[in-house]
């Protein structure tokens, strides 16, 4: 009675220890990943990535054509090592799904809409661009500071950039110098920074600044 009870056991462990009921295997593959704890937990993990990957990809047909023709490469293993192999690659395929590939940096020249708050700075300028307490002359510009701040691949490593230096129409100091301080919409080009006079990395040449 003690062998038939541990058995049972044994079988009713094994029929919850995989993501699918394996009361219902029938196949090598599947006896074998109900019957062996570590595929059981792999198929298990390996569950919690599809699901993730499902969402991720839409349910594209071309998602179930991918998960279809794995599916079939799991069912020709014949060996736990086989199906071991099998989860970690099945595992890496879908990870790769629910993985965004990274925003590329936009290039110099890139048009750009951006918002956030237009500050007036003053910045210490020539002969040494170091301080205006100790001699260098005053220059005052004004500067967008950006609610999402743009990463600049191509910027001698800047990396992103909250704070950037408006190139503006000389009449925009007098026609739009009631927005200082307020929040702004700028449309305009990207500038990487190549004199002293540009104290912030990336600048934007305005084209049109309005209020948000």
């Amino acid at each position: 009675m003690r062998r038939i009870a541990l058995l049972c056991f044994t079988l009713s462990l094994g029929a919850h220890a995989a993501s699918f009921d394996c009361t219902k295997a029938s196949s090598v593959s599947e006896k074998l990943i109900c019957t062996t704890p570590a595929l059981s937990q792999a198929d298990e993990q390996l569950a919690k990535v599809y699901r993730e990957a499902k969402t991720a990809s839409g349910d594209s047909r071309e998602f179930r054509q991918m998960t279809k023709e794995n599916w079939t490469l799991r069912e020709q293993c014949q060996t736990a090592a086989c199906l071991s192999d099998w989860y970690r690659r099945s595992q890496q395929k879908y990870q790769m799904l629910t993985t965004a590939p990274p925003t590329a940096c936009p290039d110099e020249g890139t048009e750009v809409t951006m918002t956030g708050k237009l500050l007036r700075i003053t910045y210490p300028g020539p002969p040494n661009y170091e301080s205006v307490e100790q001699g260098d002359e005053a220059e005052v510009y004004w500067v967008l500071q950006a609610d999402k701040p743009v990463c600049a691949d191509d910027a001698a490593n800047w990396g992103d950039q909250a704070q950037m230096q408006l190139l503006v129409q000389a009449g925009m100091y007098k026609t739009h110098r009631h927005l200082i301080g307020q929040r702004v919409r700028i449309n305009g080009s990207l500038l990487f920074a190549e004199t002293g006079h540009h104290h912030t990395p990336m600048m934007i040449g305005v084209g049109k600044l309005e209020a948000e």
